[in-house]
């Protein structure tokens, strides 16, 4: 999926999370699943850690409430387009 695909709704997130930066990286998501067919899709906004399926993966558990505040942030803003409120730990 060429980037410009996903450049409206990249342009929502960076208004949410400022400093937000795009990265294409390959690999398996579920969000193979909607891009395919060209809905747009942000990826990689989950959880925050690193070693993805390997002995020395880890989880951060002090960034799952800013994630979660993004999470719900994007889900109004997709439901009330324009009516924006930044997460409160940004």
């Amino acid at each position: 999926m060429p980037e410009s695909a996903s450049s409206e709704l990249f342009a929502v997130a960076e208004n949410l999370l400022p400093g937000l930066e795009g990265k294409a990286v390959g690999g398996g998501s579920d969000g193979n699943f909607t891009a395919a067919p060209g809905v747009s899709t942000l990826d990689g906004l989950g959880a925050v850690g690193g070693g993805t399926h390997a002995d020395h993966e880890y989880l951060v558990t002090g960034a799952r409430a800013q994630r979660a505040d993004y999470r719900r942030t994007g889900e109004r803003e997709a439901e009330q387009p324009g009516e924006r409120e930044r997460p409160e730990h940004v």
